[in-house]
């Protein structure tokens, strides 16, 4: 489609289709003023949904009623970067966080496991995501993922180098990979209805143009948190939550 489009560019053949059903319009905001010229607009049934109305024990103010943000490891102690295997790459400490919040949204809010996706760049952090799940949620590769949608998606970005790094504008594309490929990310963010949680080393967003604007405009919006953040849940009331008999089973807890 995109060769046809380029091919047939002057023909004046080519209509955007301007008006998403998907996506909290924050969500949209991102890949709108990237890849779209700012020329995208939410359906009003779409524009403000948010993960309360899924869940009535959240507060509508609540930090993880925020459509987007980030947990950010670049300020992480001794955490794990990226480790190598069979040619692929996976991190450890993103995939406790991932873990630990995907346990959250089901066992604390209640949020059905169908509803959430995982999406990562590598096979060796898919694999490693989904030994550790406890529940069924779909964790797949960006290009998998393309065409779907769940209500909560989280991306992680896996690669960790940043102390290897002395000449960042030198080795771009060897220090964050495969997210060079920005649209990528951008097939990951809009994959999201209600919520898109990013997870990652901050520092390595700074290798990529379109990346490093993501990065500001969390930044902006105040949704960079360290992963610290989870604590929030401790002061959710889960009184609201579905009888036993018909929630997950969080006993591994």
């Amino acid at each position: 489609m995109e060769k046809l489009s380029n091919e047939f560019e002057s023909n004046n053949i080519n209509i955007l289709l301007n008006e998403q059903y998907r996506m909290n319009a924050k969500l949209m905001h991102w890949p709108n003023e990237v890849f779209y010229d700012n020329q995208l607009r939410a359906n009003e049934r779409v524009a403000n949904i948010t993960l309360s109305e899924l869940c009535t024990t959240l507060p509508a103010d609540h930090v993880f009623n925020n459509p987007i943000f980030m947990i950010d490891m670049a300020k992480v102690r001794d955490r794990s970067q990226e480790a190598t295997d069979s040619h692929s790459f996976k991190n450890t400490d993103e995939l406790k966080i991932i873990t630990e919040y995907v346990n959250r949204l089901v066992c604390d809010l209640g949020i059905n496991p169908k509803d959430i996706a995982v999406i990562a760049p590598y096979y060796a952090q898919i694999e490693e995501i989904r030994r550790f799940m406890p529940f069924h949620v779909d964790v797949n590769t960006v290009d998998a993922f393309q065409g779907h949608e769940r209500e909560v998606v989280i991306f992680c970005i896996v690669r960790d180098n940043t102390e290897s790094i002395t000449e960042p504008i030198c080795i771009e594309k060897s220090s964050i990979g495969f997210l060079n490929e920005t649209r990528r990310l951008n097939v990951a963010v809009t994959r999201a209805k209600r919520q898109f949680v990013l997870v990652g080393n901050s520092k390595m967003m700074q290798r990529n143009g379109h990346l490093r604007k993501l990065y500001r405009h969390l930044k902006s919006a105040e949704v960079v948190f360290g992963p610290s953040v989870l604590d929030s849940f401790n002061h959710i009331d889960s009184a609201g939550l579905p009888p036993s008999d018909k929630a997950p089973d969080c006993s591994f807890r």
